[in-house]
């Protein structure tokens, strides 16, 4: 549940376990492969994309020491 362009999952600390830009790729090309009709089962609400949203700005304030 994270942009193509980032992991999201690198914005919180406490998830960095479950980060990792080569997963993330491969998952997207695994997204772009499948039938456009069962995309949307993977696509983000607009819950979480507020979400993701919010914690990519405390993450940009919060200057991570990986550089993410």
């Amino acid at each position: 549940m994270c942009y193509k362009d980032y992991d999201c999952n690198w914005d919180m600390v406490s998830r960095h376990i479950f980060a990792s830009d080569s997963a993330h790729k491969k998952w997207w090309q695994v997204y772009d492969a499948m039938p456009k009709k069962l995309q949307q089962y993977c696509a983000l609400t607009k819950h979480m994309d507020k979400r993701i949203k919010k914690w990519r700005r405390i993450a940009e304030n919060g200057s991570l020491a990986n550089g993410h």
